[in-house]
This record gives structure tokens, sequence and C-alpha cells, in this order.
């Protein structure tokens, strides 16, 4: 086996390795699984827990690696890491840390820059078209999961959009029916499922270990991706300390529905535009050749 070929089969297998791992993730040991259980035990019988003193072992390749991703994130201007924590929670995937994402955005890189190098050795390019292949493999690989943020969150503020003059509407109907504004918000998380009630029901718990009601949804309207959510929650927020508005939550949802309502009517119109363009290219040279064709006939009179 040549150096190129050795050199495609460690890459190939790398890739393959990444990706596995991106996927499947590492499983957790057996004495990570039943710790709960068996110091639920002991403190039942009464018996010692085991102290866990000293930091958990890590790789000496972690720093490394760490300092590679966050080059990585540089070049992919994936931004600061307050910023990529509040990207996180807009696409949904707030369960992810900022260096688990920074290391599933190497793994990627990797896993590109090995299927491009693969491809290369295949197709048996020279120096040149197998630099151009790998990196753009990489870049694609880089690119992938800055791509998949930026779809789920616009995926979300879709779903926002449509849940958020409903969402006006049941707050106006608590508050209608003898809630307080703390009340109206637990039933709601209680009976809605939805990207808003989620981010509600994460700042009803903040709000119930103490944090000031206002101070709360002023942020959360802050961090949120999409306007009209915003706007709900910086109403809820100001008429918190007088028991509620439902007139202005019921005038809310009026509002977010024309403007829901109108968005759609502009997105069927630019579609239908969309639909005659083709027929208009494909249909219009053969009319036009049609014309051109009795132009001779009508001024030389052949």
């Amino acid at each position: 086996m040549t150096g190129v070929g050795l050199l495609a089969a460690a890459s190939a297998a790398t890739a393959a390795f990444l990706i596995v791992r991106a996927v499947v993730g590492v499983p957790l040991r057996l004495a990570t699984r039943i710790a709960p259980y068996t110091q639920r035990s002991r403190q039942r019988l009464g018996t010692v827990e085991p102290a866990t003193t000293g930091a958990p072992t890590r790789s000496i390749w972690g720093p490394l690696l760490a300092a590679v991703a966050r080059g990585i994130a540089t070049v992919a201007d994936a931004g600061q890491s307050g910023q990529l924590e509040r990207r996180l929670r807009n696409a949904g995937l707030g369960h992810l840390s900022v260096d688990d994402y920074r290391r599933r955005q190497l793994a990627s890189t990797a896993a590109g820059a090995g299927t491009g190098l693969v491809v290369a050795a295949l197709l048996r390019l020279d120096l040149a078209l197998a630099f151009v292949m790998v990196t753009g493999c990489a870049f694609i690989g880089l690119t992938r999961w800055r791509s998949r943020l930026d779809h789920r969150t616009e995926e979300r503020r879709t779903r926002m959009q449509a849940e958020a003059h409903v969402i006006c509407q049941l707050l106006a109907i608590y508050l209608r029916t003898g809630d307080t504004p703390q009340g109206a918000l637990d039933r709601l998380c209680a009976r809605a499922d939805g990207v808003i009630p989620g981010e509600l029901t994460a700042a009803t718990g903040l709000i119930r270990s103490g944090a000031q009601p206002v101070d709360t949804l002023e942020q959360l309207a802050a961090d949120t991706a999409e306007p009209a959510a915003a706007r709900l929650y910086r109403l809820y927020g100001a008429t918190w300390t007088a028991s509620g508005d439902p007139t202005a939550l019921m005038a809310l949802a009026e509002v977010l529905r024309s403007g829901r309502r109108d968005a759609l009517a502009r997105t069927m119109a630019k579609r239908r535009t969309a639909m005659v363009l083709p027929l208009v290219m494909v249909i219009g040279p053969i009319l036009l050749l049609f014309i051109a064709a009795a132009i001779p006939t009508i001024v030389l009179g052949r």
C-alpha cells in the first residue's frame, strides 16, 4: 500500500470514528448510572456515603482539542460564549453546552476533511485538486452545525409566530376568570405545550425561586428569537403589578393575528409568482417564435 492510500485509509477510519462518536455519544459508566440509587439506599440505611474527592480524570488531549475547537469556532463566526449560549437556547439545543457544540463542530470539520481526502485518493487527483477537494469538504463540515443552528432557530420562530396570539388569548381568559398573573402562567404551563409555554415554564420557575417577575420577563423578552413573543413577555411583565390586563392581551392577540395573516398573504403571493415564472420562461420563447414566423408573410406577402 502506498503512502497516499495509507493516509486515506487512516483518514477514513478517523472520520468514521468521529461521525459515530458525534451521533452515538459516550455511554455513561455503570457506577455513574447507579450512583443516585446507591446514595439513596445508604441514606435510608444510615450508612456512610463514600466521599468523592479530587477532580475527575481528564485526558491530556482535552486542552489541545478545546483550543482547536475554539479556533475553528472563531473561523466559523460562531460568536462569543454568551452569544453562542443564547443561539443554542433559541434553537432548542439548550441541553448542549458551548464546549459540546464546539467539539461537535470540530468533529464535523474533521469528518468533512477526511471525506474529501478519501474522495481525492479514490479519484487520484493531483495535489492542487486534492487540496481544493479537502478544503471544500472541510468547509462544508465546518458550516454544517451553524446551518443546523440557523435552520432550527427559524423553525422555532415560525412555531412561535403561530402560537403567540393563542397564548395571549389564553392568558386573557385565565385573568378574566379571576386568576392572578402567577396563577394564569401556572395554568398555561400545565395545560399548553409549545415553544412559548416552554420558555414561560422556565421563567415561572425563576419567579417561584424569588426572582422579580418584571425583570425575569424582560430578560426573557431580550433573549427570545421571535419579536412577537418578546412583545407578549414585555406586556405581561408591565401589567404584572396591576394583576394583569386582559384587554391589552386581547388587543395584542388581534394585532399579532393580523400581522400573521398579512405575512401569510404576502408569502402566498410570492409563491404564486414563483409558480408562474417557469411557465412564462418556457412558453414565452415559443410564442415569440410563432409570432416571428408569421412576420415575413405579413410584411413581404410570402
